[in-house]
């Protein structure tokens, strides 16, 4: 079999599937919601809040999703001619969601008409206050619905709205709303959408993947500067440049600014306000955010024989969720981080990492007692403790991992020759693309490498090479000295992208692990 038959067997994708895959991406690949009688009252609504030049509020989250979610209703508002405003919650002043603090800041406001978006359908007690006050609630969220739904003007979520089987993002779901309100696609809100995909993790098949297949096009073609001042340098923006270097920029904000001021990120997406500055604020943030993650990390002192990683750190509580993944990655190990509460000092904030055969929900009935609040899913969750209780809680956490052990399975890799290692190949696997959740980017096992042809960076501990097709192969933290070359050839395992040298596209294997013989 040639590279192109072994990738197509590898990913058990059909005739019918590589059609659809292979297939340019149109706006015809995406949903649209249905003209019921629930969406034309929500309509008729807001229409009549533009023609009573009556104020209109978005309220989102602190995430990306949430601020691309409210970016595209505030697009999409102002479009329409609404005099719309933005409120976005501090993650440590006010939490997630409506609460008391933004309900009264919402009533202060004095809005007519409320739009939630990535929030709402659990805040049943909030929403009736904003009624009682002469105010109307649109609830446009897709997070799992409760026993009991808010008493809102309305709620359009995923779940009662018949458009696909697939979830989507809350950013997808506002994408899907304004376009049904502007009675248009639109490329540029399309390419936020595609953002709150791949930063929610949703599952990249069906229209999700459509839909970022083709932001990636309308990105290449459009080059839209609010994105592109986040992407830096990379002359090809791929769905990795938008998960790996755009969205942790967008994150990154929420996770450290502790006053109410994320309405800055919503202007700069909707409204194209202080763009080079705030593209500006938004990269600070981001190296303060990993200088400060990076800090804690190296000051831990571990205990390599415990059965499970349990810190407690002076971080903000918007980054140990950080730690506790780049603990999962480094040591293998489910790893839980608390930090002090911003909010309450007597109680500590937690965020666990796993990898599979662990189950937070499991550990989660174990210590209920134990905890103030808790949520999640089986690998990854959140916890709130009184710092009293905090030893009690280690104990049971080391018992549990002890009984649970995990183990992260690489994925299978498909066999690979130095010669395969063409532009032709590169664009093929890209055709199948884009990779991301549910639809994972294959791995590749490139065999018989000669070791005669490694080269090292200066510090000797990484590997720069170039094949004689003119391949590169790159091995971050793969040291010289790892390297037996008594032995002719060495397997790397990793994926095949692109390296940019003055502009100019390398064929690139990014190694991940070797093996010798």
């Amino acid at each position: 079999m040639d590279f192109r038959e072994r990738l197509l067997k590898h990913l058990n994708i059909s005739e019918e599937e590589f059609a659809f895959r292979t297939r340019e991406p149109s706006f015809s690949d995406l949903p649209s919601l249905p003209d019921n009688p629930v969406l034309l009252r929500v309509r008729a609504r807001i229409k009549k809040a533009i023609e009573a030049n009556a104020q209109i509020l978005v309220f989102g989250d602190y995430d990306c999703d949430g601020i691309m979610a409210s970016s595209i209703m505030v697009s999409c508002l102002t479009a329409m001619g609404a005099d719309v405003s933005c409120l976005i919650p501090s993650r440590y002043l006010d939490g997630y969601g409506l609460g008391r603090s933004t309900v009264g800041e919402i009533l202060s406001r004095k809005p007519n008409l409320v739009i939630t978006v990535d929030n709402g359908i659990s805040s049943s007690e909030e929403i009736k206050e904003l009624r009682e006050n002469g105010i109307d609630t649109i609830v446009l969220d897709h997070h799992e619905i409760g026993q009991i739904l808010p008493d809102a003007f309305a709620i359009l979520h995923i779940d009662l709205i018949p458009f696909g089987e697939t979830p989507v993002s809350a950013g997808f779901l506002s994408y899907l709303f304004a376009k049904f309100l502007l009675r248009k696609d639109d490329s540029y809100l399309a390419c936020l959408a595609a953002l709150s995909t791949i930063s929610d993790c949703m599952p990249l098949v069906s229209y999700n993947q459509k839909l970022v297949a083709l932001a990636l096009r309308l990105l290449r073609k459009y080059d839209f500067p609010t994105i592109r001042l986040l992407a830096g340098d990379c002359p090809r923006i791929d769905e990795r440049i938008l998960g790996m270097t755009v969205i942790p920029q967008i994150n990154a904000v929420g996770r450290l600014v502790k006053e109410r001021s994320l309405d800055r990120l919503v202007r700069y997406f909707a409204l194209f306000k202080d763009v080079e500055a705030t593209a500006r604020w938004m990269e600070e943030q981001n190296e303060e955010r990993k200088e400060l993650t990076k800090k804690a990390a190296s000051s831990l002192s571990l205990d390599s024989n415990a059965s499970g990683i349990f810190v407690l750190t002076n971080l903000l509580e918007g980054l140990n969720g950080l730690l506790a993944n780049r603990l999962l990655s480094e040591h293998g190990k489910t790893s839980i981080v608390f930090s002090p509460s911003f909010g309450d000092k007597t109680l500590l904030v937690g965020s666990l990492r796993a990898n599979p055969g662990f189950s937070f929900v499991d550990f989660l009935d174990q210590i209920r007692d134990l905890i103030e609040r808790g949520g999640g899913h089986d690998l990854a969750g959140g916890v709130t403790v009184k710092a009293e209780n905090l030893e009690a809680l280690k104990s049971l956490f080391l018992r549990y991992c002890g009984e649970h052990p995990t183990e992260k399975k690489e994925p299978e890799a498909i066999p690979m020759d130095v010669s395969e290692l063409t532009m032709d190949n590169f664009r093929f696997l890209r055709s199948l693309g884009p990779f991301g959740h549910d639809n994972e980017e294959p791995r590749f096992l490139l065999n018989s490498v000669p070791t005669s042809c490694l080269g090292f960076s200066k510090n000797q501990e990484h590997v720069l090479a170039t094949c004689q097709t003119g391949a590169k192969i790159v091995g971050f933290r793969m040291p010289r000295s790892s390297f037996s070359f008594q032995n002719p050839f060495v397997s790397f395992y990793g994926r095949i992208g692109l390296d940019f040298y003055k502009k100019k596209p390398n064929i690139t294997f990014f190694a991940e692990s070797k093996t010798q013989d």
